[in-house]
């Protein structure tokens, strides 16, 4: 049998470390009109178990094998076969997420990131994914709360600094808090992401110059 990873940890991952959405998985990460960067996928089995059985370890794995070679039925298939004899795992509903949402299914994408938070409300790509989709549909202070909820599971989590920060910045007009997120965002990485440091700059020379406005 395998441990599962514990909720900090990324056992398996689809797309480039950065933000809008994970190539296999098609999704798009919110960005300001500028620019766009690539998003990280948690698609590991997480859950509060010490191990999980080794079948259920191959069922998950031939479902990840079938993301990555876009067979999206097969993996269809594979999860909702291993959520019905294992319903206990966040992380395989967050899978059917993706694939909803890549066919469409916003309904059935947003149930099953539903689903996933009744398993393990903190579970940061289940939150993370459900902040994309309730900004896409305007709920600008849904979308925050999903954000909050996978920052106190997982304080240094980057997707959720980056998304959380440019719904501040460009829907919620909180430059302030944007800023903050931008830069807690920056520290995770081990080199500066050159877009988000132009956001940064642009922050911060408007702050800068409602500063001299209000004292004028």
């Amino acid at each position: 049998m395998r441990e599962t990873a514990a909720p900090e940890q990324i056992s398996e991952q689809i797309a480039a470390q950065d933000a809008t959405a994970g190539a296999e998985a098609e999704t798009v990460a919110e960005v300001p009109a500028e620019a766009a960067i690539e998003s990280t996928v948690d698609l590991s089995i997480e859950a509060n178990l010490d191990e999980i059985s080794e079948k259920t370890q191959r069922s998950y794995d031939a479902a990840l094998a079938a993301m990555r070679s876009e067979d999206w039925l097969q993996a269809e298939l594979e999860l909702d076969a291993l959520i019905e004899d294992e319903p206990g795992f966040p992380g395989p509903y967050v899978n059917l997420a993706l694939i909803y949402e890549r066919d469409g299914r916003r309904r059935e994408a947003r149930e099953a990131l539903e689903q996933a938070l009744a398993i393990a409300p903190g579970f940061p790509p289940a939150n993370n994914e459900l902040g994309r989709i309730l900004r896409e549909q305007g709920d600008f202070a849904g979308a925050e709360l999903a954000y909050g909820r996978a920052l106190a599971s997982e304080p240094f989590n980057a997707i959720a600094h980056l998304n959380l920060g440019i719904l501040l910045d460009v829907y919620l007009r909180r430059p302030a808090d944007a800023l903050d997120h931008y830069n807690q965002y920056q520290a995770t990485r081990s080199e500066p992401d050159e877009t988000v440091s132009r956001w940064i700059v642009d922050l911060e020379r408007r702050a800068a110059a409602a500063e001299r406005v209000a004292r004028d």
